[in-house]
């Protein structure tokens, strides 16, 4: 009991609860949503769909990204995301802190999930998709932008159509049906590509330029 008659006291004791660490990510300015993407067949890694909100200091932002890691995040999503098929899956993820405690985005929500829900989008591209026209729709990351060129002089332009930049990933093998149709021009006869059309795409052939994360197969003919 608080109070003890012997001594005629009443004791207040003062005791506080830790803050945990759903209450120090909020308290830093909490987090927000990433959409990002994926090709057909990745593995998916959910910690890729949350980050540091806008509004978090730079000098708070590794302390969050630390939570971040060392959390479980997983999708709430009625219907669970995969990568089985190409799409764009809007959907919701929870995060649940290493001390158990679980990040309460939306204070006003109806149910426990609703408050618990960050909503981000996934976006499952196939090898060999066209660039997205979104310069901020994500791609997967390492995307290698595959191009086409010519050599104006030597290789007709009718019949190679300037496609547009596919997408590919590191030591991936372009199929010979995504090519253009190299003709050459007249006085010229043995079209060759450059590098071979069998090259494995890569960030280390000179092929490729490391700006605009492009890798460009030439066609010319002698």
């Amino acid at each position: 009991a608080a109070y003890d008659a012997q001594t005629k006291t009443f004791t207040f004791k003062a005791s506080a609860t830790k803050n945990t660490t759903a209450d120090e990510v909020k308290a830093l300015g909490g987090l927000k949503g990433v959409d990002f993407a994926e090709f057909v067949g990745a593995t998916l890694d959910w910690k890729k769909g949350v980050a540091p909100a806008d509004g978090v200091k730079d000098t708070d932002k590794a302390t969050i990204e630390k939570a971040i890691q060392e959390a479980t995040v997983e999708d709430t999503t009625a219907q669970k995301r995969t990568t089985d098929a190409k799409g764009t899956f809007p959907g919701t993820l929870k995060v649940t802190f290493k001390d158990g405690s679980v990040y309460v985005a939306n204070e006003q929500g109806a149910t426990e999930e609703e408050k618990t829900n960050i909503e981000q989008k996934l976006y499952v591209y196939d090898k060999g998709d066209k660039k997205p026209d979104d310069e901020n729709q994500p791609v997967p990351a390492g995307t290698i932008y595959v191009a086409f060129d010519r050599d104006e002089k030597s290789i007709k332009e009718t019949g190679f159509e300037a496609k547009e930049k596919l997408m590919y990933a590191e030591g991936d093998v372009v199929p010979a049906e995504k090519f253009p149709d190299a003709k050459a021009a007249d006085g010229f006869k043995a079209v060759v590509w450059t590098p071979e059309k069998t090259t494995a795409v890569s960030t280390t052939n000179a092929a490729y330029d490391a700006q605009t994360k492009t890798f460009t197969f030439k066609a010319s003919a002698t």
